[in-house]
């Protein structure tokens, strides 16, 4: 039997989830934008067909649902070539909270609460922040970076707390 490489829990979610996962959904998200703005010179904050909190709110619930499923199957198959140290002490908290509710005991369920209820609060969150800062519109090249780094953001976190979740189920069947 193969001895299991030691690999820390933390730079394992930071690295390897977080930051690639942020990569291939920046990168996504540049070409989905581009090919759905590219005939509009700005887009409006609130706009009657296209607009950046409706934008803001699918692109939120595709993120999430995609990195959640992006980092099942990379932890998956990572886990049975690594022996994670898990050293993280306040995932167990973060995972009961995400996904310990009885009411949601089907696993596709908690992913769709989680993809609406995340793109709920971001976009809330971004439609105040356009109003407070007084942006009401973007140019098509501020749309597509803005895509860019708000789907980096979302991925990232996404992944680090589905990570954790999962090496915590992972670890506790060995």
């Amino acid at each position: 039997m193969k001895d299991k490489k030691t690999l820390r829990l933390s730079t394992y979610l930071f690295l390897n989830l977080g930051l690639i996962n942020g990569l291939i959904n920046a990168l996504i998200n540049y070409c989905v934008g581009f090919l759905l703005f590219r005939n509009l010179e700005r887009i409006f904050v609130f706009g009657k067909s296209k607009s950046i909190i409706g934008d803001t709110f699918i692109m939120t619930f595709i993120v999430t649902w995609a990195s959640i499923l992006i980092t099942l199957g990379i932890m998956n198959r990572h886990f049975k070539k690594f022996y994670f140290v898990f050293d993280v002490t306040g995932s167990k908290r973060i995972s009961n909270f995400f996904f310990g509710t009885e009411l949601l005991k089907n696993f596709w369920m908690k992913v769709i609460i989680a993809g609406i209820f995340l793109g709920s609060i971001l976009s809330c969150l971004m439609a105040v922040m356009f109003l407070v800062l007084g942006i009401d519109s973007l140019s098509f090249q501020g749309i597509l970076w803005y895509r860019m780094t708000f789907s980096f953001i979302v991925a990232f976190f996404v992944s680090v707390i589905a990570g954790s979740c999962r090496a915590m189920f992972l670890q506790g069947r060995e």
